[in-house]
């Protein structure tokens, strides 16, 4: 008798033990899941800020290799393989590679700009610090914000997602009443939810009364979610 009582609570506990771990997982899943959903909708803003860096990255490293091909020409033998005008602006592939791990902290560009300075001209350091200051202030901090609201947005689809699929569960198909929706105002979730709307519980009964624009004390289910996910 009493062997078995303990055994069974012992079982009890070792299920309820198991449910916690689950629902953890869960929830786990979810946020994992949601981060995924967040960098997959990012992709897009990422193939055109990628195509606009190169189209930019390009452009600066023609003209780079090309005032290094002319310095080279009015003093043939200046720029030969591994010196640092070579080893950083000797092709175009190469001046693009330098351009980007300067702004990337691949290398510092002191050490680029300063053969540029010495070999080819003072006004090199205003001209790649404008790059720099360009990329790195302007460019890229622009591209931090896309990228930060495309994860935003996807976020806030992805709870209101959870909320349409909630409120649909809670709510039977057909017309919600008033009582029947101060009943179920109440749960932790919806709370929750009507707070990150701004929207506080002692004032859902206003949402409700301006759903209910017939006057008629109740709501068809589905105009309830279009109008909780306004």
């Amino acid at each position: 008798g009493g062997s078995g009582f303990v055994a069974l609570r012992i079982l009890r506990g070792l299920r309820l033990a198991r449910i916690i771990r689950v629902m953890r997982l869960m929830h786990l899943l979810s946020d994992l899941r949601s981060m995924i959903g967040s960098i997959v909708s990012t992709l897009r803003s990422l193939f055109w800020t990628v195509l606009l860096l190169v189209l930019i990255m390009y452009t600066a490293g023609v003209h780079l290799t090309q005032l290094v091909s002319d310095y080279e020409r009015r003093n043939p033998g200046s720029v030969t393989p591994g010196s640092d005008l070579h080893r950083f602006f000797g092709s175009v592939g190469r001046s693009i590679l330098t351009l980007f791990m300067s702004i990337s902290g691949g290398v510092d560009w002191q050490q680029v700009v300063d053969p540029l300075v010495i070999y080819i001209s003072p006004a090199m350091a205003v001209a790649y610090s404008g790059f720099i200051a360009f990329t790195q202030f302007s460019m890229l901090n622009v591209i931090t914000g896309i990228f930060v609201d495309s994860a935003l947005r996807n976020s806030r689809e992805e709870m209101d997602l959870g909320m349409t699929s909630y409120l649909t569960s809670v709510f039977r198909p057909g017309q919600i009443t008033l009582p029947e929706f101060e009943e179920k105002v109440g749960d932790p979730k919806m709370a929750a939810y009507f707070k990150s709307i701004d929207l506080d519980v002692s004032e859902a009964k206003y949402l409700f009364q301006l759903l209910d624009i017939n006057d008629t004390g109740s709501v068809d289910t589905q105009d309830f979610v279009m109008g909780c996910l306004r």
